[in-house]
């Protein structure tokens, strides 16, 4: 287990836990599964309570998913055209991922939504 995660699991416990997933859920890169792979370690371990761990989870991918979505809903194309430069989403790039996403609707939400790292930093039109 990396020293930080440690650090931040013995520091924070169920907290970050908590943090963790609900970020990752919500769209931001964080390390969420990470996170809750330690959590379960160590709970098997007798430092965490795996019934407290999976709901703090349960809870969390749900917050998170539902933060994401309304903020997708609410902000939408103005917020990407207004942030996005500050994440490396140029308008070239918006565009780019327009025509990408048109042509391949279900297979990118799909993908995006249940393949971890699909559609990360590294992939998609440049």
């Amino acid at each position: 287990m990396p020293e930080w995660l440690r650090l931040a699991l013995s520091q924070y416990g169920y907290a970050i836990v908590f943090l963790g997933v609900l970020l990752e859920n919500a769209g931001v890169p964080v390390p969420g599964e990470t996170i809750l792979l330690a959590a379960g370690f160590l709970a098997h371990q007798g430092l965490f309570s795996l019934p407290w761990v999976i709901t703090l989870a349960v809870a969390a991918a749900i917050l998170g998913d539902n933060a994401g979505y309304w903020v997708g809903r609410c902000g939408g194309r103005p917020v990407a055209e207004r942030y996005g430069p500050l994440v490396g989403l140029t308008p070239a790039r918006l565009t780019a991922l327009d025509t990408f996403f048109t042509r391949h609707r279900p297979k990118t939400v799909f993908l995006a939504r249940f393949v971890t790292g699909a559609f990360g930093p590294r992939c998609g039109p440049r």
